[in-house]
């Protein structure tokens, strides 16, 4: 990484194919060590598309929410809940999305976006026109939902994907490997001559709803329908109030609709940071 103040330059990784069996295992125990250091950074969103599978192992290419702040939700709008009734906040090593990334597709069927998960095939959200007979009388379009993404996540050994599962033991010995590492030399690590120096004065993005809801919202919102009136564009994003239905009081993250609104009506997404050192919200 170079910083340039005002732009920076950071190195171009390519995907690459293992060259042995004994690549693949130490590809999957790098991994486990990765999976340990972002885990104690507090990493999160670490899914598919924000790794490459690197001749040296996983590289991430996004980190923008590493540091993430450890906070609560009042009882009523959070799952687990602790006895003062906080939900207490996500610290399982599996949090970082790196590993495992469970998610649902419209059809109801479970997809896994995790880092090191090869991609699935799944519905969007949101449909894309796929146009027929173009140039001719006949022309007309249908809705396509299917989704087949094309990342550079998955490790391959003569062409073959090697599913993580099938690694499992690899990936925890990393991770081990890693964890009795850094609890050895841990002392160091938070001296003020360590490597974690000038961490506390970074920024963390907070993911309030994922970027893919945005960007749907952003496709639907683009629709004739709600550009002809403005009363119709504001109903369609007052969707977004749908995930505080169920509370009977005004939720505690309810300003954050304002600023969601203020940034889709620049058509541009949502974006809330926090700084390292703090537990106060700055909206974009």
């Amino acid at each position: 990484l170079v910083d340039c103040g005002t732009h920076g330059w950071v190195q171009w990784i390519d995907q690459a194919e293992a060259a042995s069996p004994e690549a693949v295992a130490d590809y999957f125990s790098r991994a486990g060590g990765l999976a340990c250091i972002v885990h104690v950074l507090g990493g999160t969103d670490l899914h598919s598309e924000n790794l490459i599978a690197g001749p040296d192992g996983p590289v991430l290419v996004d980190t923008e929410m590493l540091l993430r702040p450890l906070v609560g939700l009042p009882a009523d709008e959070a799952g687990g809940i602790d006895e003062q009734g906080v939900a207490a906040p996500v610290q399982s090593c599996l949090a970082t999305g790196l590993v495992r990334l469970v998610l649902v597709d419209t059809t109801g069927r479970a997809f896994d976006v995790g880092g090191l998960q090869p991609a699935q095939q799944r519905t969007a959200v949101v449909g894309r026109r796929r146009w027929r007979n173009l140039r001719r009388d006949d022309l007309s379009f249908e809705v396509d939902q299917s989704v087949a993404p094309v990342l550079a996540n998955d490790v391959r050994f003569h062409g073959r994907v090697q599913p993580p599962g099938e690694h499992a033991d690899e990936i925890c010995a990393g991770f081990a490997e890693m964890y009795r590492f850094l609890a050895v030399h841990r002392s160091d690590l938070a001296s003020a001559a360590g490597p974690l120096v000038g961490l506390d004065e970074a920024c963390t993005r907070v993911l309030f709803r994922p970027s893919d809801k945005y960007a749907a919202l952003q496709f639907v919102l683009a629709a004739p329908a709600y550009q002809r009136s403005g009363v119709e564009r504001s109903l369609g994003i007052e969707t977004l109030v749908r995930g505080f239905s169920r509370s009977l009081q005004r939720p505690l993250l309810w300003p954050l609709l304002a600023d969601e609104r203020r940034s889709l009506e620049r058509f541009d997404i949502p974006r809330l940071t926090v700084p390292a050192r703090s537990r106060t919200l700055e909206t974009s």
